[in-house]
């Protein structure tokens, strides 16, 4: 069995109290209205309306199957990935409203803050459907990443600022693989972060609905039976390091939002876990572990 742990890094520090953290359901009316997430757990697809109360719903999607899971801001629509890396957009009740055909392989895909665009990350190109976004183009060879190193883009997020971001994965003679964050906005590249990851990878990068980034790393320590999940923090509109939490837990999908400050996740359970004590979880339900979520 492996040992899973997880290193968060909060780049604006939230502060402190002298109260310990609250924990359990007996609590659970101090916490804020958690809604507007879905997940995936044996290829059936719930919708979380209220985490606070329990109201998690099975979504009767089409057979057939489903990674990826994606919820639009109102909260009216559904996405997921066919086998054939196709989204599939389904109404909250699993009917079918579009397939988009014309798309295959998509490696990230999300909807755009105002709901009226699903862009997608194909190879290494964005691609639009519905109206075409007015963002940054994609840089292949920024500073730190010849176009030797063979490189490829793997995540893609955008922000409500169309802001881009996205993490490119390359080969470094010295280090062998790793990746580099890329933040670009209508003036050019304003971040531009190295990860040399020789025991592990970026799983993905993402924008909050408040436009908080969480950068999720998986890494093998010396023990070849252990993984590391990081996920890296940083508050909207910051971008450098103030203070290190480390906690256990195997994680999926995991967001931050500093307008509440908390992080929803999957993994072995759902779990809501407040930044004053990420030891503690204000939130548990072991009913479902899923392995796909979003929340907005």
């Amino acid at each position: 069995m492996k040992k899973y742990f997880l290193l968060l890094l909060i780049f604006t520090f939230i502060g402190c109290t002298d109260e310990d953290p609250f924990t359990g359901e007996e609590n659970l009316n101090t916490i804020p209205e958690i809604g507007n997430a879905v997940f995936i757990q044996d290829n059936e697809i719930y919708y979380i309306e209220d985490l606070r109360n329990d109201v998690i719903s099975k979504v009767e999607a089409p057979a057939g199957e489903k990674t990826d899971v994606r919820v639009n801001h109102a909260g009216t629509k559904i996405a997921y990935l066919n086998t054939d890396g196709t989204p599939i957009v389904i109404d909250r009740s699993g009917n079918i409203m579009e397939t988009l055909s014309n798309f295959t392989n998509v490696k990230d895909y999300n909807w755009s803050a105002d709901d009226q665009t699903i862009y997608m990350l194909i190879g290494n190109e964005l691609k639009f459907h519905g109206n075409a976004m007015d963002v940054p183009s994609i840089s292949l060879s920024p500073p730190g990443v010849p176009s030797n190193s063979m490189p490829r883009i793997f995540s893609l997020s955008i922000s409500s600022e169309n802001e881009l971001m996205y993490v490119i994965n390359k080969f470094d003679f010295t280090f062998g693989y790793g990746e580099v964050l890329i933040i670009k906005d209508k003036d050019g590249i304003k971040v531009n972060e190295a990860f040399i990851n020789n025991f592990g990878t970026v799983s993905y990068c993402r924008y909050s609905t408040n436009d908080d980034i969480s950068i999720a790393i998986s890494e093998y320590g010396n023990n070849p039976d252990s993984d590391i999940d990081k996920v890296l923090v940083h508050e909207a509109g910051t971008f450098s390091l103030s203070t290190e939490l480390e906690f256990n837990g195997n994680l999926i999908g995991p967001i931050y939002r500093s307008d509440i400050s908390y992080m929803l996740h999957g993994g072995e359970k759902i779990r809501l876990r407040s930044f004053i004590d990420t030891d503690m979880f204000d939130y548990e339900n072991d009913t479902f572990s899923p392995t796909s979520m979003d929340w907005k």
